[in-house]
């Protein structure tokens, strides 16, 4: 596996398309399995935050997202997963696949914001790009977690 992370416009498809270019990568595009996978952990864990997850736990969640990609047809050894959010699955992407290859995109922040301001996203989970005060802070956020 290897995950593309990094901000929304911030070039992950770009990446994803260098990569493919290679016999042995099959380009999975934004899957939605490790949200899939995570999503209710998340919602638990910030009502219980001194929850511990076990080793069996993160295995649950590999377990569960290879079970969710399992239907992708592909004959490439190896698959990329290019969510940018993703990046706030980070633990549980290292923790349930040491061996995956994780690829932080970084971009220019006034490009980034800028491209996700002015796009009209289909997809849910947008609605702070609509608003310049709520993108600087979910940007400013993104940067604290990927320092941390």
């Amino acid at each position: 596996m290897i995950f593309i992370v990094g901000m929304p416009r911030s070039g992950t498809s770009l990446v994803e398309q260098i990569l493919t270019s290679h016999s042995k990568v099959f380009g999975g595009g934004e899957l939605s399995a490790m949200g899939e996978a995570t999503g209710e952990l998340l919602y638990h864990f910030s009502l219980q935050p001194d929850v511990k997850l076990t080793e069996t736990g993160f295995g649950l969640i590999g377990q569960t997202y290879l079970d969710n990609i399992s239907e992708i047809e592909c004959f490439e050894s190896i698959i990329t997963d290019k969510m940018p959010h993703n990046f706030l699955r980070l633990g549980f992407i290292h923790a349930a696949f040491p061996e995956a290859k994780i690829i932080h995109i970084n971009r220019d922040p006034m490009a980034v914001c800028w491209s996700s301001f002015k796009n009209q996203f289909k997809s849910r989970g947008m609605d702070y790009s609509y608003s310049l005060e709520n993108l600087a802070h979910h940007y400013r956020a993104y940067l604290d977690l990927m320092d941390f």
